[in-house]
């Protein structure tokens, strides 16, 4: 007999992604009865989300323990200036470094800042930082 004993059902298919909707920006659910909408209002639930889809995504072995390396970055408000110069010194980058930006300026102004207006070849991206980092009115050598 090769009749189906169930009629096929419709296919299906998971879409899992992050959108960035900055405040006000309306969003539009395809499908509501079946969406799912969580608000990413802090570091630690946006690290804890990228940890989740890393696991359910192709290598997302790999990529979670990638991303187990940054789990200092939920914590960073907490740490100690010492440890966060430990991890800026291990983990240094231009991502590492737009975050203090952004999240810790007080310590990007003291220890990250001078570090980057030490090197000798600066990046763009290091070159950005130590403009708009500088003090008003202030020249710097990136310019």
């Amino acid at each position: 007999d090769l009749r189906l004993s169930a009629p096929l059902r419709a296919p299906t298919r998971e879409d899992r992604r992050l959108i960035a909707a900055p405040e006000g920006t309306p969003i539009d659910l395809a499908d509501r009865s079946t969406a799912r909408l969580e608000l990413l209002d802090s570091v630690p639930k946006l690290y804890r989300t990228l940890c989740a889809l890393a696991r359910g995504s192709d290598g997302g072995d790999a990529v979670a323990r990638e991303l187990g390396a940054w789990d200092f970055v939920p914590r960073w408000p907490r740490l100690s200036a010492d440890q966060k110069r430990a991890l800026c010194s291990k983990h240094g980058c231009h991502e590492l470094h737009l975050f203090v930006f952004c999240k810790d300026r007080a310590f990007f102004d003291a220890s990250v800042r001078p570090a980057l207006a030490a090197k000798l070849e600066p990046s763009l991206v290091d070159r950005w930082l130590l403009v708009r980092s500088a003090p008003a009115g202030a020249r710097t050598e990136a310019e």
